[in-house]
């Protein structure tokens, strides 16, 4: 299942999750929250489009999904499973799309045109940062997307000692978070966050790990996981401070998830294990539900994973290991402050989002076509939407993800 990014704080998760990348694994499929795209990062323009109040409004919040069938026609449905509306995009090529938290915007990369929606226009870069008006990025502090880069540090004679890396100067460009405005592309910058990711052998830089102008907050961590509490940091969107996170934990953190006013974090730590000869690090069996205001630990709860907190943060989606098929995983939604377990099902990972002021979740059950790998078409899902008391229903069969 499986942010894009739309930068609400529970969406985006920083974790070690081998299948998931930018288009795959379990995340919010661009709506509501991709962690991880929780927020999308593109190097080319995203067409910006606006779809009638009838498809999607703030009052009426809606699902997008495309068919299997047509890629490039993207279908609205209601939380009751109801279709609203649907949008046709023209391309070259498939489509992909991020829609904001009420799903009446949508961010569309490799679009040319559309029926159904108005144009908004173009921009460069960024995912919803909780609302519709509004986008977050990473960038230079010049708002540019400039990058860190080698040059070569002079001339060697031959006989030199210099090799390597020692032949070039590394040129660092710090890290800003940025939030622009869609309807007048107006960039404002919060506030500098580390340095941006250089070319080998450097690594990744900072990661944005939710964004929400209606909290007035943005996480941030300077690297990619497993990372020490240290690194993760609160930014004040009007104010552009940058404190750190509080949280009561001992090593690193490989995964950690945000209530969308950034007050609860859900994390998953390592701990270290002696096997054999060596000590070893391994992911806790548990997730614990932290207070990030006094930093205090108020809740435990049985899972491998942690995926992020409803919208109204008294729900908190687990994946945890399933018996038989290693193919599938057990998804629970889960009332944390109880640990009474609301709603579960054994299924494969797929796209998932949570309801605007609400605590209920959609979680897609995602699935492949039976196909050798190399002609396998792009993934089917099936969608269910979970109230927040647990009843849920299957709303969607056969549907295409919006990033798969």
């Amino acid at each position: 299942m499986r942010s894009a990014l739309t930068r609400k704080c529970s969406p985006r998760s920083l974790r070690v999750d081998p299948i998931t990348s930018a288009s795959t694994g379990l995340t919010q499929s661009g709506q509501n929250g991709l962690a991880s795209m929780p927020q999308t990062f593109t190097n080319d323009e995203q067409l910006v489009v606006e779809v009638p109040p009838e498809v999607a409004s703030g009052d009426h919040p809606a699902i997008w999904y495309r068919t299997a069938e047509n890629p490039n026609l993207l279908i609205a449905i209601d939380w009751n499973g109801q279709k609203t509306g649907h949008l046709e995009v023209m391309s070259e090529g498939r489509v992909g799309a991020s829609a904001s938290p009420e799903g009446a915007r949508l961010l569309l990369w490799n679009a040319r045109s559309t029926v159904g929606a108005v144009v908004l226009g173009k921009l460069a870069m960024g995912g919803w940062a909780g609302d519709a008006r509004h986008l977050c990025s990473l960038r230079a502090p010049n708002g540019n997307r400039e990058r860190p880069r080698w040059t070569p540090a002079g001339s060697f004679p031959q006989g030199s000692s210099a090799s390597g890396w020692n032949r070039y100067t590394f040129h660092p460009v710090p890290a800003a978070v940025f939030l622009e405005e869609v309807a007048t592309r107006k960039l404002r910058k919060v506030a500098e966050v580390g340095w941006l990711p250089g070319p080998p052998p450097l690594g990744e830089g900072p990661q944005i790990l939710c964004c929400s102008v209606p909290h007035n907050v943005a996480i941030v961590a300077d690297a990619r996981p497993p990372v020490p509490v240290s690194m993760i940091h609160r930014v004040n969107l009007s104010t552009g401070a940058v404190v750190p996170v509080s949280l009561e934990v001992e090593g690193l953190i490989d995964q950690v998830v945000f209530s969308n006013d950034g007050a609860l974090a859900a994390v998953r730590s390592l701990t270290r294990r002696s096997e054999a000869t060596a000590e070893q690090l391994f992911p806790s069996p548990v997730v614990a539900v932290h207070d990030t205001v006094s930093g205090a630990l108020v809740r435990q709860v049985e899972a491998t994973e942690v995926l992020g907190f409803s919208d109204r943060g008294q729900r908190l989606l687990t994946v945890s290991s399933a018996t038989g098929d290693p193919r599938l995983r057990v998804f629970s939604v889960i009332d944390w402050a109880s640990g009474e377990v609301r709603w579960t099902n054994q299924s494969s990972y797929g796209s998932w989002l949570t309801r605007p002021g609400s605590d209920d979740v959609m979680v897609a059950d995602r699935g492949w076509p039976d196909m050798p790998a190399e002609n396998r078409s792009p993934p089917v899902e099936d969608l269910w939407l979970i109230r927040g008391d647990g009843e849920a229903v299957r709303a969607v069969k056969g549907a295409s993800p919006l990033t798969g």
